[in-house]
């Protein structure tokens, strides 16, 4: 039987909703990823401008994994950390057509 997890790692203190200050949420763009690990799926919401080190971080910690021992794939291929998934997902598009 599998569990599933919702969290949230936009809330950067950045001003959220409100005018004053910072970004808002309307603003900036967000993806959800899912996570699926030990019959357990994890949904993970994000900044889209955010490199996915963040969250790959977030989730050993919330784990309690190594980061160094965890691969994180997408269709069978690696992640690469120090992309943002706008990044990644328009690199990944881009291989596609051609």
């Amino acid at each position: 039987m599998s569990t599933t997890t919702k969290l949230d790692t936009t809330d950067d203190g950045n001003g959220g909703g409100d005018l004053e200050g910072g970004v808002t949420d309307i603003e900036q763009k967000k993806v959800v990823l899912l996570i699926r690990f030990d019959d357990h799926e994890t949904f993970i919401k994000m900044k889209s401008n955010r490199v996915l080190l963040r969250l790959m971080t977030f989730y050993c910690e919330l784990k309690n994994l190594n980061l160094d021992n965890v691969v994180f794939l997408f269709d069978g291929r690696h992640l690469p950390r120090n992309r943002t998934p706008d990044e990644f997902f328009l690199i990944s598009m881009l291989l596609f057509l051609n």
